[in-house]
């Protein structure tokens, strides 16, 4: 990592002397005697002061000590969305996917499921299903869609949630897919 000299201005941060005057020259190497005088420690300071009485002030100061780890930030809550607006925690945690509405008045913060989001499973030998979904599409409807994609019959076909078989009447919000859809397979019965 690259290290800048810092020019210190009354009242201000610490800005990059190279953001206020550009690159910084290259020094010309003359003889022995220069070289010597270019490669000492000294050259590694700090700009100090306003740029018209800049001075070299030596080696920056050490960092502060790292603040404690349990103060360092505050705890986040996992939101567990639904298919309704919910308003959402100052800090919270939100899976990917969700409709959030963030109002520019400093109104209420609110998420939810959307109405129509697509469901996507890798099937191995067979590449990415893709599905269209809503809250109340049957399993039996996803396990017919995922059936044509492998080219198969529908009985020959089993959707898996975390290992277990979905039942065909169950629906998309009743077996919380749209939480879980990491956890979805699709295997052929065998």
């Amino acid at each position: 990592m690259s290290s800048y000299p810092i020019a210190r201005l009354a009242g201000a941060p610490d800005v990059p002397a190279q953001l206020l005057t550009g690159p910084p020259e290259l020094p010309r190497l003359g003889g022995p005697a220069e070289q010597s005088r270019l490669t000492g420690p000294a050259e590694l300071g700090r700009i100090t002061g306003p740029p018209e009485q800049s001075r070299i002030a030596g080696p920056p100061p050490a960092p502060a000590p790292a603040a404690s780890s349990c103060a360092a930030a505050p705890a986040t809550t996992l939101f567990v969305p639904t298919y309704e607006w919910q308003q959402l925690p100052d800090v919270a945690r939100v899976p990917a996917g969700l409709e959030i509405s963030l109002p520019l008045d400093g109104g209420v913060k609110q998420a939810r499921i959307p109405r129509r989001w697509q469901l996507r499973v890798w099937i191995d030998g067979h590449g990415f299903w893709r599905t269209g979904v809503t809250r109340g599409t049957p399993v039996g409807e996803l396990r017919r869609s995922a059936a044509q994609h492998m080219r198969q019959p529908t009985e020959a076909v089993e959707l898996l949630l975390d290992g277990s078989a979905l039942l065909d009447e169950e629906t998309v919000e009743s077996v919380r897919l749209f939480s879980r859809r990491d956890v979805v397979s699709v295997r052929e019965r065998g």
